[in-house]
């Protein structure tokens, strides 16, 4: 029970307590709520005059604004008015920029192509001037070493002057003698004097005067030569035959043969240099040359003169310069650099009267010069290469050209009635002829080369024939079919040049047993002497096509 009174107080206690505070808490509410309204009416009234402020501020700033922007269009309507005058001042000027531009790029155009055509104009005379300039140094060059060599060597020329002189005052002396009167001597006073008399006659007239002693074109074919003499048999013995010993050395190319002599002179000797430093090269073959050195030769011979000089330079017919003294051999004549030929000269002339080939061929004197003009020894070995494989005594060689150029050649051999080569001559009718056409002479069908061919072979008991030619493979072929015996050539490109092939050609075919040769060709010219003179000048083995 008494507990039960202490909670009815406890509770009383407490509700009083809470209406205490809800008394508090009231009160506090509405004194707050006064209190706030105040602060909130204060505000408002401060909110709206700040509105009307900012209001009236910003109806300043409007007018203030619509001011500046009347002024800022006005402004602007002026600057865009300037600014439009002058941009279509500039598009005016920018106009007449284009047009001037392009003015200005039509003249720079036109420099420039007028320029450029002046530079080529500059550019082709410079070239000229420099090629004019190269000869001017060239041919200046040229003249210092003829002066050098004037000063230092002798001109052929003047050798022949002073050999013919010599040959004049020996001819004078026998006369004074067979007149009964003192022989005198020329001082070499006399003999400048000679010279320049000599040097001041007219040639053309002293060549009219004695006539053509070789012929104009330089060959056998256009001239009217006399009959040779026939060969002196008591006198063989001095004639050095082509058969010549060489070493046993096993190498072919590494023989040396025996070398032609000649008053003390053994084989070729150095090349020596003239005074003509601008002559030019002839362009020809070596069989040719070897033809046109007789002439040299023998005149050395006959006037017993060794100073005669040959040009040893020539270009072959594939255009290559060729050294004439490197293929050939011959103590007769010097082979010259800088040097012309002289044989169509008065003094070669005058000198040589009585010793040209025309004239001495076949003779003794002939023969005897002949022997002595022989291949190198590179052109020996390389023949006796190709003969180590074969029987030389059984094997017959032919000379047979066959191009279209020999073709072509025949037929104006047949229209202008040239005469053989001189080697037929020498021949003394010693030989048979194959045919008596002239045509066939000069270029006989595939059909009667080898009929002749079987026919000689079988007689004389050939196992093999050399074929020296330049006829094509048909040709060739058609050949081989044709004949019972073998054909053996030296293939084309074999050799280094178009002259080693020629005279190891040359001397494979003349050391065979037989030959059989064309009338008009050099080639064969040179094949028939070296056979002659290798068979002591026997001609039982020759046929003439």
């Amino acid at each position: 029970m008494a507990k039960h009174r202490e909670n009815k107080d406890s509770t009383l206690m407490t509700i009083a307590m809470l209406g205490v505070v809800l008394g508090l808490f009231t009160f506090a509410y509405k004194l707050g709520a006064s209190q706030g309204s105040d602060r909130h009416v204060s505000g408002l009234t401060r909110s709206r005059e700040k509105d009307v402020a900012l209001t009236t501020q910003l109806s300043k700033c409007h007018e203030e604004n619509d001011y500046k922007q009347e002024l800022l269009d006005t402004e602007l309507k002026g600057e865009a008015e300037k600014a439009y005058n002058t941009r279509r001042s500039l598009e005016i000027k920018t106009q007449k920029l284009r047009a001037r531009t392009n003015d200005l790029f039509k003249m720079q155009t036109n420099c420039l192509e007028s320029a450029d055509l002046q530079r080529s104009i500059r550019e082709n005379q410079d070239n000229i001037d420099i090629a004019e300039l190269a000869k001017l140094e060239v041919i200046h060059n040229n003249l210092q070493k003829r002066v050098q060599r004037l000063n230092t060597t002798q001109s052929l020329e003047a050798k022949l002057l002073i050999a013919n002189i010599g040959k004049l005052a020996n001819e004078h002396n026998r006369l004074r003698q067979s007149l009964g009167l003192q022989q005198v001597s020329i001082t070499p006073e006399d003999l400048t004097e000679l010279m320049m008399k000599w040097s001041s006659l007219n040639s053309a007239k002293f060549h009219e005067r004695l006539g053509d002693i070789l012929p104009p074109n330089r060959t056998e074919i256009s001239s009217n030569y006399k009959q040779p003499l026939k060969v002196d048999e008591a006198h063989q013995d001095d004639v050095e035959y082509f058969t010549a010993q060489h070493d046993d050395t096993p190498n072919y190319a590494d023989r040396v043969w025996s070398k032609p002599e000649w008053k003390g002179i053994v084989g070729n000797r150095p090349l020596s240099y003239g005074i003509m430093v601008d002559a030019p090269i002839q362009r020809s073959t070596a069989p040719r040359l070897m033809r046109m050195l007789y002439e040299y030769m023998l005149c050395a011979s006959g006037v017993n003169i060794t100073d005669l000089a040959f040009p040893a330079h020539f270009q072959n017919s594939e255009g290559d310069i060729e050294n004439l003294s490197d293929l050939i051999v011959t103590p007769h004549v010097f082979f010259c650099r800088d040097c012309s030929t002289q044989h169509q000269s008065s003094a070669f002339r005058l000198l040589c009267l009585g010793y040209s080939s025309a004239e001495q061929y076949g003779s003794r004197l002939f023969w005897k010069t002949r022997s002595k003009l022989v291949p190198s020894d590179k052109i020996r070995n390389e023949a006796s290469a190709f003969l180590a494989d074969h029987d030389p005594s059984k094997m017959m060689g032919v000379r047979l050209p066959k191009s279209a150029h020999w073709t072509d050649k025949c037929k104006s051999i047949i229209t202008n009635h040239e005469k053989p080569l001189m080697f037929k001559t020498a021949l003394l009718n010693g030989t048979e002829d194959v045919s008596t056409d002239k045509a066939e002479q000069c270029d006989p069908p595939l059909s009667l080369v080898s009929e002749t061919l079987n026919e000689w072979a079988r007689k004389l008991e050939i196992e093999k024939i050399f074929v020296s030619t330049d006829m094509d493979q048909t040709q060739w072929g058609k050949l081989a079919t044709s004949v019972k015996y073998p054909l053996v050539r030296v293939p084309a490109g074999t050799y280094s040049s178009p002259s080693v092939a020629a005279l190891v050609d040359i001397s494979i075919a003349s050391q065979l047993r037989a030959i059989m040769v064309n009338r008009y060709d050099v080639w064969s010219a040179h094949i028939t002497e070296y056979f002659m003179l290798g068979n002591k000048f026997s001609t039982r083995n020759i046929k003439v096509w």
